[in-house]
């Protein structure tokens, strides 16, 4: 009988580990090193000095922009954008993640394993994606933090042990992060994260 990911043993994600980082290595070689084109300035501008970009202000990626501008490494819009791309390895390591939650009953852990990175892979190294990964821009951290939720709103769902509250605590912790990125993510929670909850076992809790 397969098991669910929210219920496996705690191993090393040696599979999760190296996509991510090939995604992130991928994103450092092909970083923008200078100033970019449409808010990629705007944003690396803001982040340097702690400043306010456009509505909606994008508050938790100026500060995290504003925390990768000081590490010691090229140009502040190369660090900023190795930001985009670090996130960019965390939504990819989410899809695999979230392919597996969707398919534990319907396959070998292999098969899902496979799936799950291939999906990632594709998502990646999409146009959309990838040009997002390589500059200063909010949306690799919307995409994270939009995966990141749906997964743990249906790990949540399958979990009947103590913890599962946490996992909703959890859950309206990472919703409220995407607020505070990107005021799209309310649209984005409504049908990806609420669902799961309204749905479970038929009914709210």
């Amino acid at each position: 009988m397969a098991v669910p990911p929210s219920k496996a043993t705690l191993q090393l994600p040696v599979d999760r580990l190296a996509l991510a980082g090939l995604v992130w290595l991928g994103s450092v070689w092909l970083g923008a090193p200078a100033l970019t084109w449409l808010d990629s300035s705007e944003l690396t501008a803001a982040g340097v000095v702690l400043g306010v970009p456009h509505a909606p202000g994008h508050p938790l990626y100026v500060l995290l922009a504003h925390l990768a501008s000081l590490i010691p490494v090229g140009t502040a819009a190369f660090r900023v954008a190795l930001l985009s791309g670090l996130f960019a390895a965390a939504a990819a390591w989410f899809t695999a993640d979230l392919v597996d939650e969707l398919s534990w009953d319907k396959g070998s852990r292999t098969n899902r394993t496979v799936a799950g990175l291939s999906v990632a892979l594709i998502l990646c190294a999409s146009t959309a994606i990838w040009q997002q990964a390589v500059r200063a821009e909010v949306y690799t951290l919307h995409l994270a933090l939009m995966l990141w939720a749906t997964r743990d709103a249906l790990r949540w769902r399958r979990d009947t042990s103590e913890r599962r509250h946490a996992r909703l605590a959890t859950v309206a912790l990472i919703m409220g992060l995407g607020c505070a990125n990107h005021h799209l993510r309310v649209n984005c929670e409504r049908g990806h994260c609420a669902s799961p909850v309204i749905n479970s076992n038929g009914g709210r809790r």
